[in-house]
């Protein structure tokens, strides 16, 4: 979880330089397989101008937003974008996305966590916390795979920082709760985090979400790995 939170304040040092000289072909790939990137960061100026956030305010040759293409599924019918406005608030925010955490030392705008996806079919962007609810399962694994296999985002229980929940999570919680060991320092949330999207959660290992670390959540985390559970704790039936 370390490696977490240093990759966490290494990108919130990268994206509060307040400008970055304007490249629009700087994340162009050869195996890009939807074109036309340069008109894609166009289309986000104009969401950005339209949603109230002008570009080039003090009229000096210099770029006042990101737009960086991070990731574009399999079926090309979306493309995860970095994308904000340079008028962040230093404040701490995070997302819960079904079974992960999605953190920020910034709060951006016009999307507090800074992540878009963009549309190919109907040409339009949109954050992701607005869409993901109402998203399709393929696409969210996509995504969520994504995000974890970069580090930007971690999952609920995954005390070990391994990108899965396993019963070696359940044996870490059992040996902090028996003082065998120690919870480590960012396994608890800030206090002063802002909850953007999904529920509350107070500490990573918190897997079923009473907002404490118990040894029920490692009880939780054998019984899901059994599959005598789903992730919301309700029994699987028999088949």
């Amino acid at each position: 979880m370390k490696r977490l939170f240093a990759i966490l304040i290494a990108a919130a040092m990268v994206f509060s330089v307040c400008s970055v000289s304007a490249s629009a072909d700087s994340d162009v790939t050869e195996s890009d397989p939807v074109p036309d990137k340069a008109y894609r960061e166009q289309r986000f100026v104009e969401m950005l101008n339209e949603a109230g956030y002008p570009m080039n305010p003090w009229e000096v040759d210099e770029q006042w937003y990101i737009y960086h293409e991070l990731y574009t599924t399999e079926d090309a019918g979306a493309i995860l974008v970095r994308g904000m406005y340079f008028g962040l608030s230093p404040a701490f925010c995070y997302g819960v996305f079904d079974d992960m955490i999605l953190l920020s030392n910034n709060y951006y705008a016009p999307s507090p966590l800074g992540y878009f996806v963009y549309d190919t079919q109907t040409d339009s962007f949109h954050a992701l916390e607005a869409i993901w609810a109402e998203s399709d399962p393929v696409f969210k694994e996509e995504i969520r795979d994504y995000l974890l296999s970069k580090g930007i985002t971690h999952l609920i229980g995954d005390c070990d920082s391994d990108n899965a929940i396993t019963v070696m999570d359940a044996t870490y919680i059992q040996k902090a709760m028996a003082s065998l060991s120690a919870f480590g320092t960012d396994d608890e949330i800030p206090e002063y985090g802002i909850p953007v999207y999904g529920v509350k959660q107070k500490y990573v290992s918190d897997f079923d979400r009473d907002g404490m670390r118990t040894v029920l959540d490692a009880t939780r985390i054998q019984k899901y790995k059994a599959n005598l559970i789903d992730l919301d704790g309700n029994p699987i039936p028999n088949e």
